[in-house]
């Protein structure tokens, strides 16, 4: 005999509850399936939404191109402060607003190279377009001259080792300033003359402008709170039951006015032997010793070094992505001019390097006078 549940508390049975994920699958399914035009158009919108920032970012990792330059200084190149200033700024591509929506931004690579028994080289490659800027921004007392971007480190008979740099501690604190007459970069190219034949090394600086994102950073560093404070702060709302002022922590701008790039620091071995190679690149890495101060640098760890994301897996991979300028930038490595000023110039006539390849003569200056033979005059 039938029971009627009316006026009952008992709710009737449903297999999926009203808003659930379950009941939106239940309904929509079957109303797809009616519709197989609908279908196939929401499965290409979501393939498009997937594959179309991939793709946009390969075209415009493409578009221009890539060009270097080998920059030659004079045996009395002496840069300044304010020659490093205006070849970072002229150096540096500022993304526009696809390329800081997509995270294609293009960066500018600084090498200093050797392959023995060659001259140690020193350089730069930026985007196409910024080719005439490059020139125009060079050092005073440095020949510029175009070279090909796209040079692999070794063949496939060689062992090559690589190591990246990151900084030891919050970017907030800064590495040493060395000054420019001393030059860093002179124990690099001092451990790139000890090499054999055949046997090639590098180091590579990876820049990309990084202004507002180094401000909001550092805007993030002053409003946090160490554990410590926490507690302390915690403790005073309990006995004063109510929330404590929030405090601004004092964290001074390392940069103070000039530019903040993000940064990439590699060390790169080519030799016969594995130990030969690492125990090179281990000597390359000490190079960066100079610049320690409140903050250093270390070699990345073998986790972050596979499972980072971008990060290169391979020589050939990393060889292609500096190539093309598609290597992603990594989070919270920035370093101001004066951290990186002693990488962005050529080796100075202080640099200890014997292998340094140089221009045989200083480029004459527009402003010499011009002499002529007595009775016709000078001017």
């Amino acid at each position: 005999m039938a029971t009627s549940r009316l006026g009952t508390s008992e709710a009737p049975h449903r297999p999926f509850p009203i808003g659930s994920p379950s009941h939106a699958a239940a309904v929509l399914l079957p109303w797809l399936h009616q519709r197989p035009s609908v279908l196939t158009f929401a499965l290409l919108a979501l393939a498009l939404a997937v594959a179309g920032p991939v793709l946009v970012r390969t075209a415009l990792a493409r578009r221009g191109g890539r060009i270097a330059f080998q920059l030659l200084p004079s045996r009395f190149f002496s840069p300044s402060v304010e020659d490093v200033r205006r070849f970072a700024i002229g150096a540096q591509a500022r993304p526009g607003t696809l390329r800081r929506v997509l995270g294609a931004c293009e960066p500018t690579v600084v090498r200093v190279r050797r392959r023995a028994p060659g001259d140690t080289a020193y350089v730069v490659e930026v985007p196409g377009r910024l080719g005439r800027r490059v020139r125009s921004a060079c050092y005073p007392g440095a020949e510029v001259i175009g070279t090909n971007p796209d040079h692999p480190l070794l063949g496939d008979d060689g062992h090559v080792c690589t190591r990246e740099l990151v900084l030891r501690h919050d970017p907030i604190h800064a590495l040493r300033h060395v000054p420019i007459e001393h030059d860093p970069k002179g124990a690099m190219c001092h451990v790139l003359d000890e090499l054999a034949g055949g046997e090639e090394a590098e180091v590579a600086v990876v820049l990309w402008p990084a202004g507002s994102a180094w401000h909001r950073h550092l805007e993030a560093r002053r409003c946090s709170q160490r554990p410590s404070d926490l507690l302390s702060a915690m403790w005073r709302e309990l006995k004063e039951n109510r929330p404590p002022p929030r405090k601004r922590r004092n964290v001074p701008d390392k940069a103070a006015g000039v530019p903040v790039f993000r940064a990439r620091l590699f060390v790169r071995v080519g030799a016969g032997e594995t130990g030969r190679a690492r125990a090179l690149a281990a000597d390359l890495a000490w190079g960066f010793e100079i610049l320690s101060g409140e903050n250093s640098t270390r070699p990345l760890g073998a986790v972050r070094r596979v499972l980072a994301p971008g990060a290169p897996l391979t020589a050939r991979a990393l060889d292609r992505r500096l190539a093309g300028g598609t290597l992603p930038s990594r989070r919270r490595q920035f370093l101001s001019l004066h951290e990186v000023a002693g990488l962005l110039h050529p080796p100075a006539s202080g640099c200890r390097g014997a292998h340094v390849a140089r221009a045989e003569a200083a480029p004459a200056p527009a402003s010499l006078p011009e002499y002529r033979t007595p009775g016709r005059g000078a001017r």
